[in-house]
């Protein structure tokens, strides 16, 4: 069972996917572009070499 610190951000962002942006440019400092809105994607993710990367929550 994985604790709440961890899945309880995952399921805001989920839920509320500019809760992403809220989180990565208020808390963590980081500079975001301009957009029109935020879309929750897939968390699977390829690359060239073939080689599966899975994340827990993407945000477009």
């Amino acid at each position: 069972m994985t604790p709440n610190v961890h899945d309880t951000p995952l399921k805001l962002c989920r839920r509320k996917p500019e809760f992403a942006v809220e989180l990565a440019s208020e808390i963590l400092g980081l500079p975001m572009p301009a957009y029109r809105e935020v879309l929750p994607y897939s968390e699977s993710m390829t690359d060239a070499e073939v080689r599966d990367l899975n994340a827990d929550n993407v945000v477009v």
